[in-house]
């Protein structure tokens, strides 16, 4: 452990075609690469299933397929603590004129006047 960690994309799905590792997120989101490795591919959906993919553990080929998935904006490095893609929790609360803003990411504090 203590490698880069990968969060999969909920919005998109993987499939191994014949030569080819697929993601799709709906029909007009469809990236296809070209792998020799069927093993690598297989590896790389499976993994993909799970909540949290290290990139040390799996072998070198499927390592790079994950790279260019990251390198077409399919996912990234995540940090351990990090929401899922696509969900953000804020929570607010009002202090006399000041009012609060506490998420996840450090999204700032305003005041606002009357």
């Amino acid at each position: 452990m203590g490698g880069v960690a990968y969060r999969p994309n909920d919005e998109w799905r993987l499939l191994v075609e014949p030569g080819l590792l697929v993601a799709t997120a709906g029909a007009d989101r469809i990236l296809a690469l070209e792998t020799a490795d069927r093993a690598a591919a297989d590896e790389l959906v499976a993994a993909w299933e799970t909540d949290r993919i290290e990139a040390d553990e799996l072998s070198a080929e499927a390592r790079e397929l994950l790279d260019r998935l990251g390198a077409a904006g399919i996912t990234s490095p995540r940090l351990a603590g990090a929401a899922p893609y696509g969900s953000r929790r804020v929570n607010t609360r009002r202090l006399g004129e000041r009012c609060f803003y506490e998420s996840q990411v450090a999204i700032g504090a305003f005041s606002r006047s009357r």
